[in-house]
């Protein structure tokens, strides 16, 4: 009897023992299934965060120099616009260049040399030493003859860009103002008078020898003196 009760206690503790280690089993499976599902779930939770936006973050450093803070706001990338031009009237646009070519530059005309015979800038007058009546005192200064009056001779030069102009391209006027008239007052294209012009006065005074080229607007003048 007593063995009988002995058998049956451990077929009893034997029986419980296997139902604990498989309740054990059975337990670390549903928890391994768990942990592997979160793992999976966690994954693809963080693949999908971990995926590239198109918003790209720039620091963008303040101007102001008080504060020297940097901020960091969120731009948005967007497709580049095609790029447009505005013509104007005068200027034409070459694809493949940077710059605009003005459309006149081609009718500038180029820079030309002065001619010979170019308008002078610059006249210069002489009157002789030697005049053909009267008497020379000095420099400028005339003595009336016998005759009566004093006859001089003045010739004058055209100057254009340091050249003498020696053309009948001017338009020379030689007028004389003084207290009388003077004969030999002339009007001529001889952009220069190498022969001389006779001038005669009469009366004693000073007068201003004018020559202008009314071409160019040129002028010059000299002063002299007729004494008796």
């Amino acid at each position: 009897m007593e063995a009988t009760l002995r058998q049956s206690s451990f077929t009893n503790n034997k029986k419980k023992k296997s139902d604990i280690a498989h309740w054990t089993i059975y337990s670390l499976i549903t928890l391994g299934i768990t942990v592997f599902g979160g793992i999976i779930v966690w994954s693809m939770t963080h693949h999908q965060d971990s995926k590239p936006d198109n918003t790209v973050a720039q620091p963008v450093v303040s101007s102001s120099a008080s504060t020297g803070t940097t901020q960091s706001p969120q731009v948005t990338v967007s497709p580049s616009p095609s790029p447009s031009y505005m013509l104007s009237p005068s200027s034409t646009y070459s694809w493949g260049t940077s710059s605009a070519v003005s459309s006149n530059s081609s009718n500038s005309p180029a820079p030309a040399t002065r001619p010979e015979g170019s308008p002078s800038n610059k006249i210069t007058i002489e009157v002789s030493d030697n005049p053909s009546y009267g008497k020379k005192l000095a420099p400028g200064k005339y003595q009336i003859s016998g005759s009566g009056y004093v006859e001089i001779s003045t010739w004058w030069t055209s100057i254009s860009y340091n050249n003498t102009v020696s053309s009948n391209d001017c338009e020379i006027v030689l007028t004389v103002e003084g207290p009388a008239p003077v004969k030999g007052e002339t009007r001529t294209a001889k952009c220069t008078d190498s022969s001389g012009t006779g001038l005669t006065f009469s009366e004693p005074g000073d007068y201003t020898i004018n020559i202008e080229d009314k071409q160019s607007g040129t002028k010059s003048s000299r002063v002299i003196q007729i004494v008796k």
